[in-house]
């Protein structure tokens, strides 16, 4: 019985040590970093790749993205969809950043039958090009509201911080199976919206981010990507210097806190 096992457990181990070793070997010693996006119009709007790009070349960080985003699209679409499985083919990125429909982590079916499975395809795309798999946890909307899609109902969230909540659990759940890191760009927007509730992140249709939520969301990425804060640096885009200092200040403050944990 016991030599039974052994020889069900030593295949295993030797899968994930030629694994780790393939990886090891594809390890590229230039100092550009390159970042995937994958989600719809929550990582399109405002072009938040490139705020990224700029935010890090003011760090001294040479970065190159692409990204396939479109509208609405859900993660399981992306794991169906030959073009974002293509791109990840393609190798040679340090993240693929995965960022899911804004409704689908509150509505139990739809996370349960979509977004979980989504998830898990792509992630195993991504360990094969030997790249780390990275959640964009996005926002609640501004006012809450219960999430209706075909029939199948979120609770009715109070308001933005019982919706962030769900999404919260959601994404960390996720992230918990998987062992992926998340960016938690919707913890930001509500340590943001806890220190100065009139901050202006949401677009007029209380869903889509303004310039303000889309460079929040740049400023997590970088504390989590390259884990340093991104408090001082120079790139602000078309924000005053003191609308820029806060959210790098609310970036840098979620990101190194760490009192958003799911646990």
């Amino acid at each position: 019985m016991e030599r039974g096992r052994w020889l069900v457990i030593i295949p295993i181990v030797s899968v994930i040590l030629s694994v780790a070793i393939v990886c090891m070997g594809d390890a590229r010693i230039d100092e550009k970093t390159n970042v995937l996006f994958l989600g719809n119009s929550y990582t399109a709007g405002n072009n938040l790749p490139q705020i990224f790009t700029d935010l890090a070349a003011s760090g001294d960080k040479e970065v190159e993205t692409d990204m396939n985003t479109p509208g609405g699209c859900t993660l399981f679409q992306h794991s169906q969809s030959t073009t974002s499985l293509d791109m990840i083919a393609e190798g040679g990125w340090d993240f693929v950043v995965l960022q899911e429909q804004s409704q689908y982590p509150t509505i139990d079916y739809y996370r349960e039958t979509y977004m979980y499975p989504g998830a898990r395809v792509l992630d195993q795309h991504i360990q094969a090009v030997c790249a780390e798999t990275l959640l964009f946890m996005t926002w609640g909307r501004e006012y809450g509201g219960k999430q209706v899609i075909n029939g199948h109902a979120s609770p009715p969230f109070v308001d933005f911080y019982a919706m962030q909540n769900a999404l919260r659990i959601a994404y960390y759940g996720i992230a918990l199976e998987l062992t992926a890191r998340v960016a938690p760009v919707g913890m930001a927007w509500q340590t943001a919206m806890t220190l100065n509730h009139s901050v202006d992140l949401w677009a007029d249709d209380h869903s889509h981010p303004t310039y303000q939520g889309s460079y929040l969301a740049a400023c997590v990425l970088y504390a989590v990507i390259f884990n340093e804060t991104p408090e001082g640096l120079a790139f602000t885009g078309s924000l005053s210097a003191e609308q820029a200092a806060f959210l790098q200040y609310a970036a840098a403050r979620t990101v190194f806190a760490k009192t958003h944990v799911h646990r």
